[in-house]
């Protein structure tokens, strides 16, 4: 359970507490992450999050104009053709320029999710692209160079108290708000962060709990390029760097909707009467094996999507054999 409490600091008493909890932004966060159903809502979210990024690649694949279509393909709606050319235009030029905002934001939410967010934790492990060691922890750091015969002398002197701790922290002029760790033994450090608005601004400080003297520094330089984009992108996804994140992420939800909105009439308006399968394909598309092999590939990344796939393939055999078979039977 996160708590924040409200303290005097002139007598230390508890002036308030908010459990985050009980908070109407937890209950949303948590609406948006998994569905308020827990681990299993997490991985719904996954699923559907896995099967966007494989639709939005194979919608502009199966939209991408012709050759010779120049560049009206991309930009032009075609209002004079019609409710069904208009509604279809409408769906794929829309989801096109949204395509490239749709997968930053995307990007920016899977480093959460359990499956595929695992696997990019480990290649980030394995590749040393995260962040270096003592950034998000101070184990092996030590407040003294006493050896362990003497630790009793460590628990005779007087640790900093906080506001000291605090002014110490203000006078290396961090950047964004400040956040400070209390040492968790009497050899332990405090360890100081901040949260800036550019993230190479941010610096992690440990320091001696008994004479503040900075006993490791640590710069955004020295984390690894994975963990720098992904910290890009989710900080883009949460809407953290002000206005313009804000409306731009509000601006991609509105006209994702009338994409949407727009793409569901076209199915209507182009699915066989009286059935709810796929409308007819266009002569000109084919399935080539570099697409297979694309989706494929799409399959090892997500392996939610993969899975679903192979349920879905097996299940459209499972059916195609029992259609043959009750048809053997009636002949």
């Amino acid at each position: 359970m996160n708590n924040d409490l409200y303290v005097d600091p002139y007598i230390a008493k508890v002036k308030g507490v908010i459990e985050q909890d009980q908070t109407l932004m937890h209950s949303v966060s948590t609406l948006h992450g998994e569905l308020l159903l827990g681990k299993a809502g997490t991985t719904v979210v996954e699923l559907v999050a896995s099967w966007f990024v494989v639709l939005i690649l194979t919608g502009l694949y199966v939209w991408w104009p012709k050759k010779g279509a120049g560049l009206g393909g991309f930009i032009t709606i075609r209002f004079s053709r019609g409710k069904r050319i208009l509604f279809r235009d409408l769906h794929s030029v829309t989801g096109f320029w949204l395509s490239i905002f749709m997968f930053i934001i995307l990007a920016g939410g899977m480093p959460w999710t359990d499956i595929s967010g695992s696997q990019f934790q480990r290649l980030q492990q394995q590749t040393n692209t995260g962040y270096p060691q003592h950034w998000t922890n101070s184990k092996g750091l030590s407040s003294t160079s006493l050896s362990s015969s003497n630790k009793s002398n460590v628990k005779a002197l007087s640790p900093l108290s906080l506001d000291a701790a605090a002014n110490i922290a203000q006078s290396y002029k961090l950047e964004g708000a400040i956040s400070i760790k209390f040492p968790t033994s009497a050899e332990g450090v405090y360890s100081v962060s901040n949260r800036a608005l550019l993230l190479r601004d941010q610096q992690v400080l440990h320091l001696d709990q008994y004479s503040g003297r900075l006993i490791k520094s640590l710069q955004w330089s020295e984390v690894g390029i994975m963990m720098d984009m992904r910290q890009v992108l989710m900080r883009l996804h949460q809407g953290e760097y002000g206005l313009v994140n804000w409306s731009v992420l509000l601006a991609v939800a509105l006209f994702f909707i009338m994409s949407t909105v727009a793409g569901t009439v076209s199915y209507f308006m182009r699915k066989p009467k009286g059935q709810w399968g796929i409308p007819k394909v266009p002569e000109r598309f084919s399935v080539d094996k570099v697409l297979v092999v694309f989706i494929l590939l799409l399959g090892i990344v997500f392996p939610l999507f993969g899975a679903s796939l192979l349920l879905i393939w097996g299940w459209e055999r499972v059916s195609s054999f029992k259609a043959k078979r009750q048809l053997n039977l009636g002949n």
